[in-house]
This record gives C-alpha cells, structure tokens and sequence, in this order.
C-alpha cells in the first residue's frame, strides 16, 4: 500500500500532471464560456497563453522556445485562416477569441500538437455541429405562415364604450410590443447560428495534451502506415 501510495504521490507532483490540470481547466472555462455567450475572453486566451510560457520553464514538458513556437504557430495558423476565410467569402470566418485561444493551446502544446487540435476540433465540429446546422437550415427553408394584420376600425363608425373594446390607437401601440420581441428573437437566432469553435478545440487540446502519441499511432494504423 505504501508503494502505491508513494507511486500515486509522485505522480501527483510531476510538471506534467500539474501543468494539464491547468490546461484542463482553462478549456473547461473556454469552453462553457464560448458555449453560453460565443465569446472567449482575453483572461482565459491571453492570460492562458502567458501561463503556459511561463510553466514551460518547469522541467519534463516543453522547453520555453518550443511553448513560444506554439504560440506563434498557433495564433498565426488561425490568423492567416481568418484572413483568407475573409478574403474568399467576404466575410468574418474566424473569430478573434479563437485565433487567440489556439495561441493559448499552442504554448501547451507545442507546434505540432497544434496541427493535431484542429484536426480533431474540426472533426468534432463536423459530426456535432454540422447536423445541428443541416436541421436549423432545413426549418428556415420552410415558409412560415404570414403574421395577421391588425384591422383599424375608425372611431366614428364604432364607439369603443358600444364595444368594450379599446380605442383603435392602442391597437397599433399593443402591436409594437410584438414587433420588438419578433426583431429581437430574429437576432438571437442569428447568434445561435455560429459555430462556437471554442467548444471543440477545447476537447481536442485535451486529448492532443494527453494522448497526442497514441492518437496519430493508431489513426497511422488505420490508414495502413505503421504495423
């Protein structure tokens, strides 16, 4: 039992074991936080990425100069996405919160663990979110039924004391109301249509931290590449 203990103990203590708890628990913090509001913030991209230079200096894991390479190749990739997704569809491809949270997962990862998180974070999103996105853009294709107008009875012709009914004015004023709440879930369906990528390159920089070996061992057994 000692020996267990003493085992368990030093495994506890190692640079590796502490520095994943850390890195496990600012893609947890991304990820909930990308999900629930689409954005990452500054103190979990940033802040992570100046921690991981940081714990490189500990010794067993990344020396400083392949943690800043990370970075560097991490943030860069994203950016020169970004920069051509834009230039090609005209429009925002990538968010600035990911472009700097791959700078975070570089600086743990290393250069080449960077190419293996978004590999796997994009295979995530593709199972996950593309049926998700298929099924949103097959209910937007059907036609909703248009709205009923309000009809506008002049106050001459009915008096709103013979009807019990409200004055016609407040007729238009109670539709504006419906209007506003129309306008604001449009909007609100437009955020949900985003891909919060953050959510998927979180798991996948946990199992490229973890089990980047073991991962491209068996993915070159599958295609053939390795006995």
């Amino acid at each position: 039992r000692s020996g267990g203990g003493d085992w368990l103990a030093q495994g506890i203590l190692e640079p590796r074991w502490a520095v994943g708890s850390l890195f496990t628990t600012l893609l947890l913090a991304i990820a909930l936080t990308d999900l629930r509001t689409y954005l990452i913030p500054d103190e979990l991209s940033i802040g992570g990425a100046l921690l991981g230079l940081l714990v490189s200096l500990l010794p067993g894991g990344l020396t400083p100069l392949h943690s800043l390479v990370g970075a560097v190749v991490g943030g860069g990739l994203l950016y020169a996405v970004a920069w051509l997704g834009a230039l090609v569809f005209r429009k925002e491809a990538m968010g600035g919160g990911d472009i700097k949270m791959m700078a975070m997962v570089g600086a743990f990862v290393g250069w080449q663990g960077v190419f293996l998180t978004l590999f796997i974070g994009s295979l995530l999103g593709s199972l996950i979110f593309g049926p998700i996105s298929l099924v949103r853009r097959l209910r937007s294709s059907v036609p909703a039924e248009p709205p009923l107008e309000p009809v506008t009875i002049p106050a001459a012709a009915v008096s709103p004391h013979q009807t019990g009914n409200p004055p016609p004015g407040n007729a238009a004023t109670s539709a504006a109301p419906d209007l506003a709440e129309e306008a604001s879930g449009a909007g609100e369906e437009v955020d949900r249509a985003l891909v919060p990528f953050g959510l998927f390159l979180a798991p996948a920089a946990a199992l490229t931290y973890y089990l980047a070996d073991e991962l491209i061992r068996g993915y070159l057994r599958l295609v053939g590449l390795e006995g």
